[in-house]
């Protein structure tokens, strides 16, 4: 789960000149109430959406597939989210009738977690405990969830396009690195796969300049992503290089300054105009009116 605001204050000045990741991770472990929950498939959406007005001269052109695939990058998150929220909120579906892991993709992607149709959420709350209970963030699952998550997420989008899980697997084990000795396993499971799907794709197969640009792009969409649902604003600066990579550090920078729900970037990266939106659910459920929040930004 991301857990976000309509808006954040950074903790005093400190964290104003560090990294946008460190800024985003602060926050998350921070949580304040009230606050909005973002299941991750929805906030995936975001960064496919994102990711299909970006200019071409930051990262190529993007292939369709590779759109979708960042569109649904934390797709294996599913379950565990939809828990959460049944956790905190009460009963919204049943187990049994949770979407299959072979549907949940479509499930997120097709229904854009419409949480504020009244006929599809129950009015009762999990208890008076559980409705002011603090949520918790994605920073804070275990690896062992973590890995099941990411692990699934690949699995979905290699479904549909071998390309597009090669740049999700490269994603999550760039994230792996952070902590190698617990994700040890899932990191050998990774390049296993990886050198599996690009042995697959050999005719006509991406080169690895186009894998690691499409990668970079997953990256840089899922940070700008995570910064948006966090609230945080102001002016900060995204690498054009995955965040966890190496390359990360000596790679030219974009700047995004966020004012009135506008965003502009410096130099330009996205086209103007684009529109990008997400539903999110309030934490805890408000006594009256609307129990999600629209959160819309446009591209200047």
């Amino acid at each position: 789960m991301v857990i976000g605001w309509l808006q954040r204050e950074q903790a005093g000045g400190e964290l104003t000149n560090t990294s946008a990741w460190a800024q985003v991770e602060a926050a998350q472990r921070d949580v304040r109430l009230p606050c909005l929950l973002v299941p991750q498939p929805a906030h995936a959406v975001l960064a496919g959406e994102l990711a299909a007005c970006l200019l071409p001269a930051r990262f190529g052109e993007l292939p369709p597939e590779i759109k979708r695939a960042i569109q649904m990058h934390d797709t294996g998150w599913a379950s565990s989210d939809a828990q959460q929220i049944q956790r905190l909120r009460g009963p919204r579906i049943s187990s049994s009738d949770a979407p299959p892991m072979a549907t949940r993709a479509a499930f997120f992607e097709e229904s854009r977690m419409d949480f504020a149709d009244p006929t599809k959420l129950n009015r009762k709350s999990g208890g008076p405990k559980a409705a002011n209970a603090a949520p918790i963030s994605f920073v804070d699952v275990s690896p062992g969830d973590a890995m099941e998550a990411w692990t699934d997420s690949i699995d979905s989008v290699e479904a549909f396009s071998k390309p597009g899980a090669i740049i999700v697997s490269r994603h999550f084990n760039l994230l792996a690195q952070h902590d190698p000795a617990r994700h040890q396993q899932f990191i050998q499971a990774e390049k296993s796969r990886q050198q599996r799907l690009e042995g697959s794709t050999a005719k006509g197969s991406p080169k690895d300049g186009d894998l690691d640009r499409w990668t970079a792009a997953l990256g840089f969409c899922d940070l700008v992503s995570l910064y948006l649902l966090t609230g945080l604003s102001g002016e900060v600066e995204f690498p054009l290089a995955h965040p966890a990579s190496p390359q990360a550090k000596t790679a030219p920078r974009v700047t995004m300054r966020i004012k009135d729900r506008h965003l502009h970037f410096t130099p330009g990266t996205a086209r103007a105009g684009c529109t990008l939106s997400i539903q999110a659910l309030k934490h805890p459920v408000p006594a009256q009116g609307a129990r999600a929040e629209t959160l819309t930004w446009e591209v200047r």
